[in-house]
């Protein structure tokens, strides 16, 4: 009975709340805003630390059992407006069963490691766009399909570029992209 009046005294009392403008909106951070694929130039509030995961899966074959995922761990730090670091390992797990071409495996693995600088190159205000540099060095010990060991090394180059069309409220980016990357073949098979 007591828990019942608190719990009622609770939900009728009334908090006083501030009337928020519908006019006023905050300064977007335009690198997520967009979606999967395309990320926008903004590089952080200056000291601003964050872990990041982002997985990346991929399920299904024509025969078999398939999936494979690869996470991304990374430590973000953004040491001023105009640079932001991402540096942490990648892990990787396969559950592959009777897939043609591709060996039996179930387990996960560390995988390798990835990094990601990022360079304020053009700011919004002066310019009606803001690009940004980034470079992503990575190195993988694991095939992302098929799970066998292979060293891997690539390092993705892209530029993102966006631009405000209605201040604070929509945004247009355009991201370019080049990315060399090597396996090398241990197998002995060429």
């Amino acid at each position: 009975m007591f828990c019942l009046a608190v719990t009622s005294a609770i939900a009728t009392m009334t908090v006083p709340a501030a009337a928020q403008s519908d006019t006023a909106f905050h300064e977007v951070e335009t690198k997520y805003i967009f979606g999967l694929f395309t990320l926008g130039s903004a590089t952080g509030i200056e000291g601003e630390k964050a872990i990041e995961l982002n997985t990346t899966a991929g399920f299904g074959k024509r025969a078999g059992r398939y999936a494979a995922t690869e996470t991304e761990i990374e430590v973000e730090y953004t040491p001023n407006q105009y640079v932001q670091i991402e540096l942490g390992p990648t892990v990787s797990y396969y559950n592959i069963r009777n897939v043609p071409g591709l060996d039996d495996r179930n387990g996960g693995n560390v995988n390798g490691f990835e990094g990601d600088f990022r360079f304020l190159l053009l700011d919004r205000g002066p310019s009606p766009f803001a690009v940004t540099l980034s470079v992503e060095p990575e190195w993988h010990s694991f095939d992302e399909t098929s799970g066998v060991r292979v060293p891997n090394y690539g390092l993705e180059t892209k530029l993102e570029a966006d631009t405000e069309l209605v201040k604070n409220r929509l945004f247009l980016a355009f991201n370019t992209l080049y990315e060399p990357e090597t396996t090398l073949d241990l197998s002995g098979g060429g």
